[in-house]
């Protein structure tokens, strides 16, 4: 039987990432939520230490579905989100 630690490739002590694209989704909800205020694709690309291009390509699904806004060229969380979080499981 494996460890409660162990994560899907049986390592003991260290989670699995997930696919890059997917953790880099999270960890920019994460960001955007937490922020005080908008955020440009700069401080974006910079705070989650990711490339700018590989972030657009992120952001542009976000935004389209309403996930994300974008407004002068600053995200913040989108109705989408808030939509998503309050349904009931």
């Amino acid at each position: 039987m494996k460890d409660a630690q162990s994560d899907r490739t049986g390592t003991v002590g260290r989670p699995s990432e997930g696919p890059r694209s997917l953790t880099r989704i999270l960890a920019l909800f994460d960001l955007v939520a937490q922020s005080d205020r908008p955020m440009t694709l700069a401080e974006l690309s910079s705070a989650l230490d990711c490339p700018k291009n590989s972030l657009l390509v992120l952001l542009r699904p976000l935004t389209e579905r309403g996930y994300l806004m974008r407004e002068k060229d600053t995200y913040f969380l989108g109705p989408r989100i808030f939509q998503f979080a309050q349904r009931p499981s």
